[in-house]
């Protein structure tokens, strides 16, 4: 998985970045929004951690840029005071299924958090796909690439 760590306190990005990073997470930092989106296009990452509360583009307004691309982006969002964006995370929450962490957090919190991310993004890649159908005739359609039917 590919984490991405937006956080205007480069400490705090880089202490975060040390705790999540592991075999099997690849871990990279931006220290605003406008940074953290060019990161994002270069490294697609499936997961961003961002800090609300930043000069230029606040973490909404990165996470909202980002899903032109891809609507379905992971984010856990990160601030002091939550209760002044209380609105915007409870939307994210029930939309997008977006974490929360309010600062200081536990190490704990924010390896679960991840985790959980992590195991989601599992089961969504290891769901069945399904064959795309092309027309063959007029009126007809058969599974691409042959002509058995679909197993589920």
């Amino acid at each position: 998985m590919k984490v991405l760590v937006v956080d205007d306190n480069e400490a705090t990005a880089r202490i975060i970045q040390q705790l999540i990073t592991a075999d099997d997470r690849r871990v990279r930092t931006a220290y605003d929004g406008v940074d953290g989106y060019g990161v994002y296009l270069s490294f697609e990452p499936d997961l961003v951690i961002t800090d609300i509360d930043m000069p230029g583009k606040n973490g909404f307004e990165l996470i909202k840029k980002i899903r032109t691309h891809n609507p379905a982006i992971k984010a856990i969002y990160m601030s002091g005071n939550l209760s002044r964006f209380d609105s915007l995370l409870k939307e994210e929450k029930r939309r997008y299924h977006a974490g929360v962490l309010r600062k200081p957090f536990s190490m704990d919190d924010l390896i679960r958090l991840v985790t959980d991310n992590q195991r989601s993004l599992k089961k969504s890649h290891n769901a069945p796909r399904l064959r795309l159908l092309k027309p063959v005739a007029k009126g007809s359609i058969r599974p691409q690439g042959g002509h058995t039917p679909l197993k589920g």
